[in-house]
């Protein structure tokens, strides 16, 4: 009987591990995480982005400036005719300050470069609308000379403008992020339409002498300079950010012919006179603007 029983013990040992090895295996129960963070994307930021803008712009410049020389001068003499037509024939214009309204598009791209800055480069192109951002005035001067010891007068009057019709930039940006806020600085290449003239008109019509001659000069182009400035955007909503931003830029100056200004009339009983003239225009301002940017 003993032997018996401890052959089955044997047996049984031996049975056991068969058995669990047989046995199904089941997967741990997950335990639930309750309040679990969302996940946040990791550059809210970065990619392409399409917007629309609109501010105000003011000019630097209150004046053109407008010289004369006097090219030719028979009989020549510090109180001839040609002498008080160039003096008259000469000055500064004031124009005012131009202040218009801006409106227009842009486009960028942004890169994270760690988890608290950022670069990106955008380019964008605006239009100042009607007339606001043209600047005009006269000028009249009026300088005296002698005839065979008589007291003469030449009066002239000098209309000018100035104006900027568009401009755009190419610039870079570098900025300080948080989840939803991004202050950054900004500059590179600026580019405009600007447009210039200067009318002259010379009269003398005092006394025995009676002449009026005119000239006039205008200048049309797009100019390059460069931009700075400093803005601050906000993601008020996922892919939508709003911005306020500041420029200057600085388009340079411009330097035109007005033609030339001849004896005409009775003066050429004085004798024979020309004046060259020539104008000269700078551009430079001011642009602050609100805009919305769709993020990709």
């Amino acid at each position: 009987m003993k032997k018996f029983l401890l052959t089955s013990a044997a047996f049984g040992t031996l049975a056991l591990p068969a058995m669990a090895a047989d046995a199904p295996v089941y997967a741990p129960i997950p335990v639930p995480v309750y309040n679990a963070p969302i996940p946040v994307p990791v550059c809210i930021w970065c990619g392409f982005y399409l917007g629309l803008n609109a501010g105000g712009t003011w000019s630097d410049n209150d004046s053109v400036a407008v010289n004369s020389v006097l090219t030719q001068d028979f009989p020549p003499g510090p109180a001839s005719y040609g002498a008080a037509s160039a003096a008259g024939a000469a000055g500064s214009v004031p124009v005012g300050a131009p202040v218009g309204i801006i409106g227009g598009g842009q486009i960028g791209y942004n890169w994270q470069v760690s988890s608290a800055w950022l670069v990106g480069l955008e380019t964008h192109i605006s239009y100042i609308t009607g007339v606001s951002g043209l600047g005009s005035g006269t000028l009249t001067n009026s300088v005296p000379f002698t005839f065979f010891g008589a007291p003469e007068v030449v009066t002239t009057s000098i209309a000018s403008t100035s104006k900027l019709d568009y401009l755009g930039t190419v610039r870079g940006r570098f900025g300080y992020l948080t989840p939803t806020f991004l202050l950054y600085g900004t500059g590179g290449l600026a580019y405009g339409g600007v447009k210039a003239s200067t009318a002259i008109t010379q009269s003398n019509n005092d006394g025995f002498l009676q002449s009026s001659t005119s000239a006039a000069g205008a200048f049309s182009q797009m100019r390059a300079g460069w931009t700075a400035g400093a803005g601050l955007e906000w993601m008020f909503v996922q892919n939508w950010s709003a911005k306020v931003e500041y420029l200057h830029y600085d388009l340079g100056s411009v330097t035109f012919s007005n033609g030339a200004l001849r004896t005409s009339g009775a003066a050429v009983a004085i004798g024979l006179a020309v004046v060259g003239s020539t104008s000269s225009a700078k551009f430079s301002g001011d642009i602050v603007r609100a805009g919305v940017n769709y993020h990709w």
